[in-house]
């Protein structure tokens, strides 16, 4: 009975979560799409393409940050209403013990909070190798001498 509460746990929250991750996803392909452009054009330096690449990139780190705080949200949501909600009644009748419908929630919670964690990775992943293969001018910094003075004291 413990699979069957991890399976309907999941069922109802595949489609919020799923929902959520798809729009990471989504953020982090505009955002790579728009630095693939800069990089392999010749509008690296262009004034635009610095503007809509800062306002892409703001835009899918609030997607992220956004997607953070729905997921931990929807999760709290989903227990309240499950336990203590209309849908408590009907929860409270099965054949399970309560220890049982708690580590199912709880369970079901931490595997959609590590997937969307991970999910968006790959994206992140490949829009960093881009930007260190595409655009090597921008990590280059100049080399200058730094002089140091070093006071040792005796006790």
């Amino acid at each position: 009975m413990f699979g069957k509460l991890l399976k309907h746990e999941w069922i109802v929250a595949r489609k919020l979560v799923g929902t959520i991750c798809m729009a990471v996803f989504a953020a982090g392909i505009l955002s790579g799409g728009v630095l693939r452009y800069m990089a392999w054009s010749a509008a690296i330096g262009s004034a635009f393409m610095v503007t809509l690449y800062t306002i892409v990139l703001t835009l899918s780190l609030l997607v992220i940050l956004g997607s953070c705080f729905g997921t931990k949200y929807l999760m709290i949501y989903r227990f309240f209403k499950s336990r203590f909600g209309d849908e408590g009644h009907l929860t409270f009748t099965l054949p399970v013990t309560r220890s049982q419908l708690l580590l199912s929630k709880t369970l079901n919670a931490c595997i959609w909070l590590l997937a969307r964690r991970l999910f968006p990775l790959p994206v992140w992943l490949q829009r960093g190798a881009l930007w260190l293969v595409a655009v090597p001018e921008v990590l280059t910094v100049p080399r200058t001498k730094v002089h140091c003075t070093v006071a040792v004291s005796r006790w």
